[in-house]
């Protein structure tokens, strides 16, 4: 199992909220980490647009350019991998308290 990003609908109707899935190791079962709203994530712990999010995902999963959202499979693994960066490397992110990568809303 690699690192993922869930997206669920979130309840305005617009948009979806993303959890941050880590895969288990010996010392932590799979951790899950609610992050928020889609376009706070990106502004606010990313500090990108929603557009470069995109753009950078397509690249690191070597995905045609027109990637389907909500994200499944390489491009959410992209996405996790994007975020775990962000936050320094995975080690950091297992270390994190939850709220630490929460950007509101959901």
């Amino acid at each position: 199992m690699k690192a993922t990003i869930e997206m669920t609908p979130n309840g305005y109707g617009f948009g979806y909220d993303w959890t941050l899935v880590l895969p288990p190791t010996k010392k932590w079962g799979v951790q899950r980490f609610f992050m928020g709203q889609d376009a706070k994530v990106c502004a606010r712990l990313l500090g990108m647009t929603p557009k470069e999010v995109c753009a950078e995902v397509v690249a690191r999963a070597n995905m045609p350019e027109r990637v389907v959202y909500p994200y499944e499979g390489k491009a959410a693994q992209a996405l996790a991998s994007l975020i775990i960066e962000a936050f320094g490397g995975i080690r950091q992110v297992r270390k994190a308290a939850a709220w630490e990568l929460h950007a509101g809303g959901g």
